[in-house]
């Protein structure tokens, strides 16, 4: 499979949604010439929603979600209910309008104990998203920006420097 990074500035958040939307289900298409399942990891916030919601609503049937894994790269420590989950966003945009297994969803439990979450979380991850030297690969990251430039809970001026990666 041939890899390369391009980079285009689209007219619109719509058009740009639009086109992220065809180029997932182009890339899932040839992925699946290669691996049964693919393992893709999301961002949170409002950046993608659009992308959801067009998956959701044009889309449907146009991914075998079936064959797909999602995880989350951030959530916040709320329930899946609450208007600020990550996953629950996700969720109802997009997870529920469409055919997919409910144990092919992997999301932080954000309710619960940070600290044992992430050892669980973690486990997760470590039993599903194939692995290379002690690592998982995933075979897609979709990433956002925040409007203060931070991505992944990742922030360029934490109040903590030792929790950042």
């Amino acid at each position: 499979m041939k890899i390369f990074f391009r980079s285009k500035i689209l007219p619109t958040p719509e058009d740009t949604a639009e086109m992220l939307a065809k180029d997932f289900i182009r890339y899932t298409e040839e992925m699946f010439r290669f691996r049964e399942n693919l393992y893709i990891a999301l961002s949170g916030g409002s950046t993608p929603n659009l992308f959801f919601d067009i998956l959701a609503q044009e889309y449907p049937k146009a991914v075998v979600w079936k064959r797909l894994h999602f995880f989350w790269v951030d959530e916040r420590c709320v329930p899946h209910q609450h208007i600020e989950s990550n996953f629950g966003n996700a969720f109802e945009r997009c997870f529920s309008k469409v055919d997919i297994p409910r144990e092919n969803l992997h999301p932080v439990l954000g309710g619960e104990n940070p600290v044992s979450e992430t050892v669980r979380y973690t486990g997760d991850i470590l039993s599903h998203v194939p692995c290379t030297g002690g690592f998982p690969i995933f075979d897609l990251i979709l990433l956002g920006m925040g409007e203060d430039g931070h991505t992944a809970s990742i922030f360029s001026r934490p109040k903590e420097p030792n929790l950042v990666l």
